[in-house]
């Protein structure tokens, strides 16, 4: 996969940073402290006046029904895929989503495009065993599409990417916190696989800058626990295998796992320090550090790493076997709904994505969470991003993504992500503005 043979383990440049806030103690929401809550969340948000309508979405999430049929169709074709960009003549095609198909089938597929990217059209592409694309162009939004006009050919394109993206945590939902959003970074792809029933999910967890026990999870949005077979790990055990401790996040080690309402959620860690380290510390517990979220370390080979560690990443690749190929083509990276758990206060609170933070009808979800959390308002902050890119580099411990202070309308902004026209804080402040910020990082010295 192109997006894991990037990580590699970074160095060089010192950054030492001071803490970006110093936390009071914390207000919960409920019906009498709301005003209280929303005061101190927006006191410690880097950004001042951020947008009451924010969705903290980064691209725009579409589907569209394939036929497999037409005067262009090629024979032997076995699978269609939705582009980004046409293969022949753009080195920066990714596959945004894939099924396995025969001739005359009809599959209705999800896929997501950058706010940023202005091009019409995005591509799809009929494809043999061999390798052989057919590709059809169609303006972003098109509800059906199928092989004939006018097309483009290609023999087994080599410059064809999978779409990855990355999935940046803070720990303390529903606390305020600094918000750097590194506190759990995680990176995620599909692949296909040989079986049409099968679809491959690679996951890095990169970086870990928290202390506290974080787990992780992956609610496969829209696909029931009753509809997978079965989940195998292809290089290794579980992320976490051998966890030393009682597992209390998720007390069982399985990795497919049933959710409220039947879902199914795949299990990736129980702490996210073990998975990547590996070490109790003198007490028998788990050794905490702050894992690639600075420049300034000890490696973890290092018997006692008091602070900072920087090492690989760590991936696994999951091998999802559905019961069904209907059920196999619902899913796709566009629609998945990663999350992480902290047990906080004897309640295990789940931190989504804004997009999956709310139930339909105004709850607060909770995928696992077994005990119901009432009264909780809906604020306009987000505890997690995802960010639609591959290799996106986050902040490192004390900088945070962008921010902007108005204090005596002196209008002050800072940050990793401030370049002028695509700041971080301008599309805090304005969903519509600087949708592109992550593609300008400031200095790379502020980055991981």
């Amino acid at each position: 996969m192109d997006f894991i043979s990037k990580i590699k383990r970074g160095g060089g440049l010192l950054a030492v940073f001071a803490a970006v806030a110093v936390l009071a103690a914390c207000v919960r929401p409920n019906d009498d402290n709301d005003e209280e809550y929303e005061s101190q969340v927006s006191g410690t948000y880097p950004v001042e006046n951020v947008d009451k309508s924010h969705t903290w979405n980064l691209s725009s999430t579409y589907t569209i029904t394939v036929r497999v049929s037409g005067s262009q169709l090629p024979e032997g074709v076995n699978r269609v895929q939705v582009l980004t960009a046409d293969p022949t003549v753009s080195a920066a095609a990714e596959v945004a989503s894939e099924a396995y198909v025969s001739a005359g089938d009809e599959v209705t597929l999800s896929y997501s495009v950058p706010f940023y990217d202005v091009q019409p059209d995005i591509f799809v592409a009929a494809v043999t065993a061999d390798d052989d694309y057919v590709i059809v162009g169609a303006p972003v939004g098109t509800s059906v599409v199928a092989f004939s006009g006018l097309v483009s050919k290609v023999s087994a394109p080599t410059n064809v990417k999978r779409q990855a993206f990355t999935y940046l945590f803070e720990d303390s939902f529903p606390d305020a916190d600094d918000f750097d959003y590194n506190d759990i970074v995680m990176r995620i792809a599909f692949e296909p696989a040989a079986n049409s029933n099968q679809l491959r999910m690679h996951v890095v967890l990169s970086g870990v800058g928290t202390k506290k026990q974080m787990a992780g999870m992956v609610n496969l949005t829209g696909v029931q626990y009753s509809e997978v077979a079965s989940v195998m790990i292809e290089d290794g055990g579980a992320m976490d295998a051998n966890y030393p401790l009682q597992r209390y996040m998720v007390s069982s080690s399985n990795t497919l796992i049933a959710g409220r309402g039947g879902q199914a959620v795949i299990r990736l860690f129980e702490d996210a320090h073990w998975a990547m380290l590996r070490k109790t510390n003198s007490l028998g517990g788990i050794q905490r550090a702050f894992i690639n979220t600075t420049h300034t370390y000890q490696t973890e080979e290092d018997d006692d790493p008091s602070s900072f560690v920087q090492m690989d990443s760590i991936s696994r690749t999951y091998l999802i076997t559905f019961s069904t190929a209907s059920a196999r083509n619902r899913l796709s990276l566009a629609t998945i709904d990663p999350f992480i758990m902290e047990f906080n206060s004897s309640i295990c609170w789940e931190t989504h994505t804004f997009q999956y933070k709310y139930l339909s009808t105004g709850q607060l979800t909770q995928v696992l969470t077994d005990i119901n959390i009432s009264n909780f308002p809906t604020d306009h902050y987000t505890w997690a991003l995802c960010i639609p890119q591959s290799d996106f580099r986050y902040p490192v411990e004390g900088m945070t993504l962008g921010s902007y202070d108005n204090t005596n309308n002196i209008g002050a902004y800072f940050g990793a992500y401030n370049s002028s026209g695509h700041r971080f804080a301008d599309w805090a402040m304005n969903r519509n503005n600087a949708t592109d910020w992550y593609l300008y990082p400031t200095n790379v010295g502020l980055l991981y």
